[in-house]
């Protein structure tokens, strides 16, 4: 009898030293999980960030590159012009050329006609004689006129050609100081351009460097998620191997959200909003604002309360033979890991985290791990 005791002793203590060092492993395998959908969130948010960069600095290269699509046409339209203007210089030129050529030969011809007179003075008869050799008072004055009129008309002529050339030669000042101006603009443009696709090629390291984050974030989710989905499995091997003692008491679940009854998309296949494809939705989103309390629907065990990769923050609820509860997309999460929960008791908020384009709770009920339509449990 005594041996039979012992045996029994021993065994009642390994049992006990047993589930303890299970329930012990659970707990571990649970808080690491905790930790790596902690870093997993954490992850998620950077490449969100990232992905904010990456639009910011492609909308700076975009305009950018219209900045310098405007600088390029102004400059080609400086360079037009001032292609222009030099042309108008050369034309110029010739032009005063050719002006200051019909001066020197009318100068020449006056040049002549004075020596012509002189030589009258000189050889044969002079000015005065030929006045004084009048055959009346009109012939005299008339030859006067004559003689005035021939000197005042060369004055005119090449005061003209005078003023003409310096007219030329202030119009030759003028497009060359133009075409200073437009020279001074067309550098001041080139040195802009040239900043500008400085800054560009900046940017555009800039992005590169954040796709190359980007794909290392993305590599280290990757990475989290296999270790997330080794703890995941090992948790629901422990779970499997412990025989529950809680019992479903059985009856109807709780509407986890008072007050808000309206349901935006059923259990079942359908397309989904954010992956853009066909996939299978293994609970029920039922539309609530912001903040609304969300309740437990039946007793329980919480067996997960953190962050699941597209379900965001969520909550877990074993409430006995084999039912689970799950309550995901919350804002904030009231309970923990091993906390008991009563049918009705808040355990969190509605909100939007994971793949969620507005607040709402998604609710599913899973039988042994399996999903069903938790309508089947609520009506």
């Amino acid at each position: 009898m005594k041996n039979k005791l012992k045996i029994f002793s021993i065994l009642l203590v390994f049992v006990i030293f047993f589930e303890t060092a299970v329930s012990s492993t659970l707990k571990e395998y649970q808080s690491k999980l905790k930790s790596i959908e902690k870093s997993k969130q954490k992850t998620q948010q950077k490449i969100v960030e990232v992905k904010k960069q990456q639009k910011q600095v492609l909308l700076q290269i975009d305009n950018l590159d219209k900045k310098i699509d405007n600088v390029e046409g102004k400059i080609r339209n400086l360079k037009a012009n001032i292609a222009s203007v030099e042309n108008k210089i050369l034309q110029t030129e010739a032009e005063l050329n050719e002006e200051e050529k019909r001066k020197e030969m009318y100068y020449e011809k006056f040049k002549d006609r004075i020596r012509c007179i002189y030589e009258l003075n000189t050889v044969s008869v002079s000015y005065i004689e030929m006045l004084l050799d009048s055959q009346n008072l009109s012939d005299f004055f008339t030859r006067m006129y004559l003689f005035n009129d021939i000197i005042e008309y060369d004055k005119q002529i090449l005061n003209e050609y005078t003023k003409s050339i310096e007219t030329i030669k202030n119009k030759k000042e003028e497009l060359v100081l133009l075409k200073e101006d437009l020279s001074r603009e067309k550098r001041e443009l080139e040195n802009y351009q040239a900043s500008l696709l400085a800054e560009q090629n900046e940017k555009k390291k800039l992005l590169l460097e954040l796709e190359k984050e980007q794909d290392k974030l993305e590599k280290m989710l990757d990475e989290l998620e296999e270790i997330s989905n080794e703890l995941s499995k090992k948790i629901k091997e422990i779970l499997a191997r412990q025989k529950t003692k809680r019992i479903y008491k059985g009856g109807k679940l709780l509407w986890p959200l008072e007050g808000y009854y309206g349901i935006t998309s059923y259990f079942g296949m359908r397309f989904h909003p954010i992956l853009k494809k066909n996939k299978m939705h293994t609970g029920i989103d039922i539309a609530a604002p912001y903040g609304a309390s969300v309740l437990a629907a039946a007793d329980g065990d919480v067996i997960l309360a953190g962050w699941v990769s597209g379900y965001g923050k969520t909550i877990i609820i074993d409430n006995g033979s084999g039912i689970s509860t799950l309550y995901a997309h919350l804002s904030t999460i009231k309970v923990s890991i091993g906390q008991k929960v009563k049918k009705g008791e808040t355990i969190g908020y509605v909100g939007a985290t994971g793949y969620a384009t507005g607040p709402h709770l998604h609710f599913e009920v899973r039988i042994n791990g399996d999903v069903t339509d938790p309508l089947n449990f609520l009506r």
